[in-house]
């Protein structure tokens, strides 16, 4: 089954607030271990899109997500926007290298990788209302000041992955401080 829900952060909030009467929700902080063995933070990610896919090796229903994750990376640098891989089976093994490898081999070098931890499994959990992350894979997007715009449980197509971005970036471009 297939969960998708839509929270809208940041300006798009303000703009769309009558036809849309939803909460703010704060995109959870947190600090993952990278395949590299370094901090991971979403917070030194602010000013990007970021897509966040909690995944785990050999998840047939991750794998047909990669197409919508190609495609989010081959988005222009100007646009600013991030792919997080988080490895959900990295609470038993904290660098997830050799996985790490091979997702990067199919997904791109632009891809992020890092180990999932049982608190970021929890809090995102509770922004869908439940009590941990409902499975894998699952999709979050923040916008560029750290809101969640959506989130998906289960395998997510590249066009609705795309409409995110593109809704996310657009708004951005009409933002008052992008005027000056």
């Amino acid at each position: 089954m297939r969960t998708t829900i839509l929270l809208l952060g940041s300006f798009a909030a303000t703009a769309l607030a009558q036809d849309f009467p939803r909460e703010f929700v704060r995109a959870p902080a947190f600090e993952l271990t990278s395949d590299g063995g370094g901090p991971v933070r979403l917070s030194d990610m602010k000013g990007s899109i970021v897509v966040l896919f909690f995944f785990r090796h050999g998840c047939p229903a991750c794998a047909a997500s990669h197409p919508a994750m190609q495609r989010a990376l081959a988005e222009p640098a100007e646009k600013s926007v991030r792919v997080l891989a988080i490895d959900v089976d990295g609470i038993r093994r904290p660098t997830p290298a050799r996985g790490a490898r091979r997702l990067r081999e199919e997904l791109g070098e632009r891809l992020e990788v890092a180990s999932a931890d049982e608190e970021s499994l929890v809090l995102y959990g509770k922004v869908m209302g439940r009590e941990q992350i409902p499975g894998t894979p699952t999709f979050f997007v923040v916008d560029r000041d750290g809101f969640v715009y959506s989130s998906t449980a289960g395998t997510i197509e590249a066009d609705e992955l795309m409409a995110s971005i593109e809704f996310l970036y657009g708004v951005d471009r009409y933002r008052p401080e992008a005027w000056k």
